[in-house]
């Protein structure tokens, strides 16, 4: 069930290129599922509209989320500090359920964000990370290591794994 949390900020950082990993203290448990999403509302009166970000992982009462600088409200929430109170109403969509014994996921970017829950309540999944470059890709694989038991990587430019388009790599993975 939805609900409104404040919450403050327990780390809010640059990993790689205008992408921010950013974490929330929970005074209580919520629980999601795969593939739901959080509306964050920034703490100023400039920006009137929330932010969805999907749910990475919760755990022990933290909730991470990444997003990308891609304009105004995005950057102004790449400033904020630790103990930065901010208001979420969590969990919003339908998500998915983990109902398979091994199942692929696949995504790139930040789509992959909500994917790591995904990976995390599976007992057995392999992530094929799709990545603009080298330091994008190792973003995402250090996020999933320990939680897939494989790992396939695409490159747009080349530099680490496949060389091309996650879609290009797929009928490989698949057979």
């Amino acid at each position: 069930m939805k609900k409104n949390y404040i919450t403050p900020i327990i780390s809010n950082e640059c990993v790689v290129d205008n992408i921010f990993k950013l974490t929330v203290g929970l005074d209580e448990d919520l629980i999601a599922r795969p593939g739901q999403f959080v509306q964050l509302k920034l703490p100023s009166d400039e920006f009137t509209l929330r932010r969805p970000l999907g749910i990475a992982s919760i755990d022990q009462n933290r909730l991470t989320m990444f997003y990308r600088i891609v304009g105004r409200g995005t950057q102004f929430l790449s400033t904020l500090r630790a103990d930065t109170q901010l208001e979420l109403i969590a969990p919003l969509g339908n998500g998915f359920s983990i109902d398979h014994a091994k199942i692929l996921l696949v995504g790139g970017g930040l789509g992959l964000a909500p994917l790591i829950f995904a990976a995390r309540q599976s007992t057995d999944a392999e992530v094929l990370i799709g990545g603009k470059n080298r330091s994008e890709a190792e973003v995402w694989r250090s996020e999933f290591d320990g939680a897939v038991s494989d790992m396939f990587i695409a490159t747009d430019d080349g530099t680490l794994g496949f060389g091309g388009f996650l879609t290009d790599l797929l009928p490989n993975v698949l057979s």
